[in-house]
This record gives C-alpha cells, structure tokens and sequence, in this order.
C-alpha cells in the first residue's frame, strides 16, 4: 500500500510540475516566436562573416587568431536574440 500511494502522490507531483512549466513556458514562447523570425539579418552577416574570417586565419597557420574569431559567431547571434526579445518586450 505504501508503495502505492507513494506512486500516486509521485504522479500528482510529476503532473503539477508540468502544468506550472507550461504555464511559465507561455510567455517565453510567444515573445520568441518562430525561430529566426525577424531576427536581424545584420546578426546572420556577422556571424557568417566571422567565421569565415576564422577559417581563413586557420589556414594561414594563425590558430590562436582563429580560435578567437572563432568564439564571435555565438556572441553576435546572442546578441540577435537579446535584441529580438527586448524589441519584442517594447511592443507590448
């Protein structure tokens, strides 16, 4: 019996817990959006131009150089992301 009802109180627990992430979720969600959706493209420019600059440094035996270009892409489409929520915030 106390098997069982520790199971149960497990389910009811399990349930709650995903009620109040979904709930938490919503917000998240609709200021997101689509991924990618007016996302600006400048970010997307930056980010490809970095790397490219990366790989070009790589292949002129500078590694550290491109290892430090290399770590840009993800600041600039954090950056992208940032500046998406915060305008998206601003509408609201």
């Amino acid at each position: 019996m106390a098997v069982s009802t520790a199971k149960q109180r497990a389910d009811e627990m399990s349930k709650e817990v995903k009620e109040h992430v979904q709930q938490m979720a919503g917000p998240v969600q609709e200021g997101v959006g689509a991924a990618g959706e007016k996302l600006y493209p400048w970010y997307f420019g930056l980010t490809a131009a970095s790397l490219v600059f990366s790989v070009i440094l790589f292949f002129r035996q500078k590694k550290q150089s491109a290892i430090f270009v290399g770590l840009w892409p993800p600041t600039f489409l954090a950056l992208g992301i940032f500046h998406k929520l915060m305008s998206n915030q601003q509408e609201k």
